[in-house]
Parts: C-alpha cells; structure tokens; sequence
C-alpha cells in the first residue's frame, strides 16, 4: 500500500528543474577568485560536508564542478559535482534548498527500486543507519520511494529523516531536503537567487 506524499509538489518541482536545466551548458567553476567567496560555493562546502560520507570539496580530489545560472524557463541556480564512487558514475545537483543525486540504477545490484535507494544511500550519504524506503502515493507513470513518508516539510528537522527517489528512466533520483536544526528556512531559499559572484563569472 502506497502512502500518501506529503512534499510530492516540491519533489516534483526540484526534479523538473533539475531535469530542464541538463540540456544547458554548465560551466566549471573557477579555481581562484572570488568566486570561491560565493555564499553558494561556501554553502556548499558545509552541506555536502554533512551529508555525503564521500568527499566533495577536499583538496586534490577528483570532483568535477561546475554550475548554472537561473534563465527564463529554468529558473534555478545549480551546482553540479560530477563524481565516480566504487566505479559508480555519480552527478550530485545542489541547489539553494535541496540535492538530487542521480545514480544509473544498474549500477545497483538489485531489481527493487526501494532496495537500490537503500543501497544509493550505503553508497553515497551520511547515515547514521540503513534507509529503508517505502512506496510513494504518486502520478501513474512515476515511481517515488521515501524513507518516511508521514514526515511533513516543517517536521524533518534534519536531512536524515526523509530521504525520497525517484524513478527516471536509466537512473534513480535521490532527493535530499536541507534541513537542519539550527537553520530550518534553508528549506525556504530561493533557488532562483542562490549565486552571487557565480553569476557575474565570465
């Protein structure tokens, strides 16, 4: 039995963003410069440091990053951390309020697509225990996972609490809310105005 999806208008709005803005051109971000200074860019170095077991932003590493600017039509402001984790090929989208982490599912060695959520989350984040995921009430041609389907957006708390996938074709969406406790109206910010010195970057 499905259960009802208490952030299905959300979820469904960061993955379509997410989903428009691939067909864009990301460009990498600069090494130097005060790019580095970016509230986005310094964001990011404290959330991806919380929630992937998996290094990002360390020195030497073999991330690639780059990034999109809001346009009409895809009006959102994104990183993108392209990375290989256990020859798992891994594109972490991070934007102002939430990650999706697109995962290809056969690289999953499972035929559940709960089970390959549970093993993309063993893989890739910072939890404290295994995630079990349970079905999602959702559209007919989308299948949603979450692992607590009851927890509303003001009662996650923090990011561990309600992790949700997402079906899409080759590859399994992992939706990540940021949520914490000491700053919860991060869940709040704008998508569309996360940048500043990334958008003046040439």
């Amino acid at each position: 039995m499905t259960q009802e999806d208490s952030l299905l208008r959300p979820r469904r709005a960061y993955v379509s963003l997410v989903l428009k803005a691939q067909g864009d051109d990301f460009k990498p971000v600069p090494k130097t410069g005060a790019v580095l200074a970016d509230r986005a860019w310094f964001g990011s170095l404290t959330w991806c440091d919380r929630v992937f077991r998996v290094p990002i932003h360390d020195p030497g590493d073999k991330v690639e990053h780059s990034y999109h600017v809001a346009r009409p039509g895809v009006p959102i402001d994104l990183l993108l951390h392209r990375l290989t984790v256990d020859k798992v090929p891994v594109r972490i989208y991070e934007a102002s309020s939430f990650f999706v982490v697109m995962v290809p599912a056969a690289s999953l060695p499972a035929d559940d697509p709960a089970v390959k959520s549970s093993l993309a989350v063993k893989l890739l984040f910072s939890a404290d225990a295994p995630s079990q995921f349970k079905p999602l009430s959702s559209g007919p041609n989308e299948h949603a996972y979450c692992t607590d389907p009851n927890r509303s957006p003001w009662a996650i708390g923090d990011w561990k609490r309600r992790i949700d996938s997402v079906t899409l074709g080759a590859d399994l969406a992992m939706v990540v809310y940021k949520a914490n406790y000491d700053d919860m109206m991060t869940m709040m910010s704008d998508p569309a105005a996360w940048f500043e010195e990334l958008r003046k970057a040439k």
